[in-house]
């Protein structure tokens, strides 16, 4: 009855420590949100008017450069 006992607590925390680890990774609290802003360019460096612009490019990442 012992051995019985025993691997039940072991399912029981094992399941409940399963349940922690994927509440912590769907859990909102690690969410994050930027807002982004810029003033689209209109003049190029030398001053000339801005005329050729195809699109910007977005970069993101959880570091700065990645």
């Amino acid at each position: 009855m012992k051995n019985r006992l025993s691997y039940k607590n072991i399912l029981l925390l094992i399941l409940f420590i399963s349940i922690l680890f994927f509440y912590s990774y769907t859990s909102p609290l690690f969410a994050g949100s930027a807002l982004l802003s810029w003033n689209a360019p209109s003049t190029n460096e030398d001053g000339t008017p801005l005329t050729d612009l195809a699109g910007y490019k977005i970069y993101y990442g959880t570091a700065t450069g990645n």
